[in-house]
């Protein structure tokens, strides 16, 4: 009873009802799934305090977060039909002062709606961090579709004007660690072997001084598919950059064939497995080479985080560094260096009786 499905889902109302909700008011996406709204201030707090018990009770590397976005089950890939609860449109409302229901392709209203997953990541990241700093982030991420090369910049993809996901911003600004794609894409199709490459070098270009990974779906692809999707997954992009690591999603189906015949999915498995740890028979780096080189260079990573201002940290935080954040609840977060000199980074998050007026 006291589940919060059951506490803040479909019998509770106003401010207690934490459930997103679509512009014709389906709160149902799809045939079972509900989101809880990053644009409720409680919702997101509550999920935020379950991570920092995890984060204080446990001897953990990290958290990885999923569906953190707004839902599918859009009538358009250029805009969210999402973030209609009674307590989203009254935020709305009293952050721009603008009394009409914003229609669900306004712009300030879908920047409005980004911002809430962004601020919502920030929370996370800060939390943790202020708790056990060695801690890391990540997420999987969204890339529906073409790449931003393809469709006129990153502004423009499914992923930043659908689902509200910047996860290139999260990198951009460090309050992401390690992003891994869902590249859930058919080698055998061109069209999708196309957006395949044009991910894998976005990927490769917006690490920056985080992290990011491909994740493509095994279960779609033949192991031969899936091995050759692997080499490409960690080629360089034309900027001469790439991948910290590949990450398969099978869903329990290590090949399109074991999908349709689970009998099968041992033996994929094992093939895979084989195909993943010998040298490419071209003479390219063999995955296992790849994979190794790209653990070490995570270890060294990690190794100078310990000792010393890890350059996976200082990226972006040269213009962040005294950034402080707080919002209209009383919450604040603040990460800056300890100059001069070399020393792990100092974050702040907690309670204030502030009040910031901006957009949160």
């Amino acid at each position: 009873p006291d589940h919060i499905l059951n506490t803040h889902g479909p019998t509770a109302t106003g401010a207690d009802r934490w459930l997103n909700r679509r512009v014709d008011g389906a709160e149902v996406g799809g045939a079972t799934m509900r989101s809880l709204d990053p644009a409720n201030p409680a919702a997101v707090d509550y999920y935020v305090a379950g991570i920092a018990s995890i984060v204080r009770a446990y001897d953990i590397d990290g958290i990885h977060l999923d569906y953190i976005r707004y839902p599918d089950n859009n009538s358009s890939s250029t805009h969210s039909d999402w973030g209609y609860s009674e307590v989203s449109l009254a935020r709305f409302r009293a952050a721009t002062g603008r009394d009409n229901p914003p229609a669900p392709d306004d712009p300030q209203f879908s920047a409005w709606r980004r911002a809430q997953v962004t601020n919502y990541v920030r929370k996370v990241y800060l939390t943790m961090s202020s708790i056990k700093p060695h801690l890391r982030l990540s997420h999987s991420a969204i890339v529906y579709g073409r790449g931003p090369q393809a469709v006129g910049g990153w502004t423009n993809t499914r992923t930043y004007a659908e689902v509200y996901q910047d996860w290139q911003g999260w990198l951009a600004e460090g309050i992401m660690d390690l992003t891994i794609a869902m590249n859930y894409k058919r080698e055998s199709q061109p069209d999708q072997a196309r957006m395949f490459e044009e991910w894998n070098q976005t990927l490769a270009d917006s690490a920056g001084r985080r992290h990011t990974a491909v994740g493509p779906g095994l279960y779609l692809n033949t192991v031969e598919e899936s091995l050759a999707q692997s080499r490409k997954a960690l080629a360089p992009s034309s900027a001469g950059n790439t991948v910290a690591g590949w990450s398969g999603y099978s869903y329990a189906a290590p090949s399109a064939a074991s999908t349709r015949d689970p009998a099968l999915a041992s033996a994929d498995r094992e093939r895979l497995i084989a195909g993943l740890t010998t040298a490419d028979p071209t003479g390219h780096w063999g995955f296992s080479s790849l994979w190794n080189k790209a653990k070490s260079a995570v270890k060294s990573v990690t190794s100078y985080v310990s000792s010393k201002v890890s350059s996976a940290y200082s990226y972006g935080y040269s213009s962040y560094s005294d950034r402080y954040y707080r919002d209209r609840y009383g919450w604040y977060g603040q990460r800056n260096w300890q100059a001069p000199g070399y020393a792990a980074p100092y974050v702040n998050a907690g309670r204030s009786f502030g009040v910031w007026d901006g957009l949160f």
